[in-house]
């Protein structure tokens, strides 16, 4: 049986929001390495669409400056983009053929629904999932808040002792 309820927020996220439900800090939670040379978070190979590597170049330097996007979570925000790929090709393809479709049976020809709709609306909801775990949602982005002006945020006063 899978565990129950909303997955816990990372404590980069927490802290960042102030810590609203007053909950225990996990002070022993690995921290991946941030992606400190943009040329490391190139396009893996295996993302190989010409539409997720554009998602991909347009959206992980941004992600990378606000310290969402570490070394280790590059390969899910490739998962991200291959999702945001099927979404866009499948909705291409329902654009074009329409949302009923013509098929031979035998002799005779039958109206269905086209099998595009359901790859399209498995895409969207996989490419949501992953767009709230890396703040891409306006709903994801408002409970965020990042601090300026170079002055220590609470995550890495955390880390740092407290100074």
């Amino acid at each position: 049986m899978g565990k129950r309820g909303p997955p816990p927020k990372p404590t980069r996220i927490r802290l960042i929001e102030g810590n609203p439900g007053k909950r225990s800090i996990n002070k022993n939670e690995p921290q991946p390495p941030a992606v400190f040379d943009l040329r490391a978070a190139k396009p893996p190979a295996f993302l190989s669409g010409m539409i997720s590597r554009r998602i991909w170049n347009q959206e992980v330097t941004p992600l990378i400056g606000l310290g969402i996007l570490t070394q280790i979570d590059l390969t899910q925000f490739a998962a991200y983009c291959e999702s945001a790929e099927t979404y866009i090709e499948a909705h291409q393809k329902v654009r074009k053929m329409g949302m009923m479709i013509v098929q031979k049976r035998g002799k005779t020809s039958v109206m269905t629904r086209n099998p595009y709709i359901k790859i399209r609306r498995d895409a969207k909801a996989e490419m949501l999932r992953y767009a709230q775990e890396f703040g891409l949602t306006p709903s994801a982005r408002s409970r965020i808040s990042i601090t300026e002006g170079g002055k220590k945020d609470d995550f890495e006063s955390f880390l740092s002792g407290g100074d």
